[in-house]
């Protein structure tokens, strides 16, 4: 809180280039910091960390699943929205 403004919660997602992976489904992906990176993402005022942890993520370590298309409405909060389909 700054004075008697209240506090305002919020979030942002930064997007990227997409890994190989990815790309098959869009043309940027949201960053995916790496374990390794927490400590600075989060403490340092450095631009140098932030730039370095704004990569695509290691294709390797994702896999790629056809879910429902109800989760195309952000009004949709159930499990349904991550249900493999085929």
């Amino acid at each position: 809180m700054v004075g008697d403004a209240p506090a305002v919660e919020s979030f942002t997602i930064i997007t990227t280039i997409p890994n190989d992976l990815a790309a098959q489904v869009h043309d940027r992906m949201p960053v995916i910091v790496y374990p390794e990176c927490y400590d600075a993402w989060l403490t340092s005022n450095d631009w140098k960390y932030a730039e370095d942890a704004l990569v695509p993520y290691d294709a390797g370590a994702m896999t790629v699943q056809r879910v429902n298309p109800i989760v195309n409405n952000a009004r949709n909060e159930t499990e349904k929205c991550i249900e493999p389909c085929q």
